[in-house]
């Protein structure tokens, strides 16, 4: 549910950056989605270690875990602001004036196959999410035995490399293109996981738990930079931020949402460790089956009349 509503913003903002970009540099623009992302669940991933290592186990379990929640409010007033005060963009308005508004049936009927590659896209972005970084703690304390407040190391070096990595990958996309770059990426990623976690799982310790998160985050970095120009370009400017944020928030909602749930399940059914793995490499074949099966024309709109910067 939380993941439903906080990612109802990903539709209108991804449109909104992808538009405002010169017709060239749309990955590049695109990518600060995700690396902003990236930088949220950095920031987390600090007050979750700073109130970990300031509190005692008592004091965090009585009233510390609100804290993070707390602080994660300063953004409603700052997203109100924002909402009240961008205007719209170019694209969106010529799409205003030449198209008319699509009604939600219409989004699926007239653009079905589009709705579904992009739900396939987002699998992969969050499964990984959800369970290579928000559900890696847990992980390692429960199975892997570490200690709780060291890794979430982890999770703030791979942040950081995707928060740094992700707009070079965007930046690359618009030179060689991205539906190429998102398949090496997530091909790689689905042949070095399982590896990664079975080299852990053999010897546990929080440095190479740092190592198998930043490996990770390499390699989906090259994913992570151009998504956002990847499924923007899935639908014109009078659908498109309708139909990004139905494929984003169904296949965060399903596969992200209950992401923890399945790998605890997995764990249990399975009685092995690297269970988190398999749901992983589910998630990224389906990424890679989806993304083969996105259109190579891309929606231009306005941006085509404009000379490429």
């Amino acid at each position: 549910m939380q993941g439903f509503s906080a990612g109802g913003e990903f539709g209108s903002a991804t449109a909104l950056l992808i538009e405002a970009a010169p017709f060239s540099k749309r990955g590049l623009y695109g990518s600060f989605q995700m690396a902003s992302q990236a930088a949220a669940l950095l920031l987390g991933a600090l007050v979750g270690a700073a109130i970990t290592h300031g509190l005692s186990p008592d004091a965090l379990s009585a009233w510390g875990w609100r804290v993070p929640f707390i602080l994660g409010l300063v953004i409603g007033p700052i997203g109100f602001y924002i909402r009240r005060h961008l205007a719209d963009s170019e694209a969106f308005l010529h799409a205003q004036t030449t198209a008319r508004r699509a009604t939600l049936r219409e989004v699926f009927t007239a653009h079905g196959r589009e709705v579904l590659c992009g739900l396939g896209a987002v699998i992969a972005l969050t499964v990984t999410i959800y369970v290579l970084i928000s559900y890696l703690p847990t992980f390692a304390v429960r199975e892997l035995k570490l200690p709780f407040g060291q890794s979430f190391y982890a999770v703030i070096v791979g942040n950081t490399l995707l928060m740094m990595l992700s707009p070079l990958a965007g930046a690359w996309s618009d030179r060689i293109g991205r539906k190429g770059l998102s398949l090496w990426s997530l091909s790689i990623t689905l042949v070095a996981i399982y590896p990664l976690f079975s080299w852990l799982e053999a010897e546990p310790t929080v440095s190479k738990l740092i190592v198998v998160q930043s490996v990770l985050s390499i390699s989906m970095a090259g994913y992570f930079g151009p998504f956002g120009a990847l499924i923007a370009e899935l639908f014109p400017a009078n659908v498109r931020s309708t139909g990004l944020s139905i494929a984003y928030n169904l296949a965060v909602m399903v596969f992200g949402g209950f992401g923890p749930f399945i790998v605890t399940w997995l764990i249990g059914v399975t009685g092995s460790s690297l269970a988190p793995t398999y749901y992983v490499m589910a998630g990224l074949a389906l990424s890679i089956i989806a993304i083969a099966c996105i259109p190579g024309q891309r929606h231009a709109d306005l941006d085509a009349r404009r000379k490429p910067a």
